[in-house]
């Protein structure tokens, strides 16, 4: 976990899945920009284990449709578009993990009738500010 107030962000290729990480001011950060609909936020360029590809940044922008989330390998980005009250569902899911007292993950990918993610968004796993498992 990242002991400054940035985010890491773990793309999987193989099955496409993103693994985000990062401190509760980080957290919130990148949810204000989803709820205002624009914005970059920075990432930490970190060294990865084999298969895995660290993304430096997230681009948030409004289209007129659910929320998609998509990694691009190439530019090593993350890239979350959507109509603005999508944005700001998911704007609302972070901002409550980046709130939780104690270690957790929590999946957001598209299921049929999903309030705000769009079919074909690539799968999210958002880790608390305390790690992706509780302390027990």
């Amino acid at each position: 976990m990242p002991q400054t107030d940035t985010l890491t962000i773990l793309c999987f290729p193989p099955t496409g899945e993103v693994d985000l990480s990062g401190t509760r001011t980080a957290l919130q950060l990148l949810a204000a920009k989803l709820a205002l609909g624009t914005g970059t936020v920075q990432a930490e360029d970190i060294d990865t284990d084999y298969g895995q590809v660290a993304l430096t940044r997230i681009h948030v922008f409004v289209a007129q449709a659910p929320v998609t989330i998509t990694a691009s390998l190439t530019d090593r980005s993350l890239s979350i578009a959507g109509a603005m009250s999508s944005l700001r569902g998911l704007a609302q899911e972070i901002n409550e993990i980046a709130d939780l007292a104690d270690g957790a993950h929590f999946h957001i990918e598209h299921y049929p009738d999903h309030p705000y993610l769009a079919e074909g968004s690539q799968p999210l796993v958002v880790n608390s500010p305390h790690g992706g498992m509780p302390a027990r």
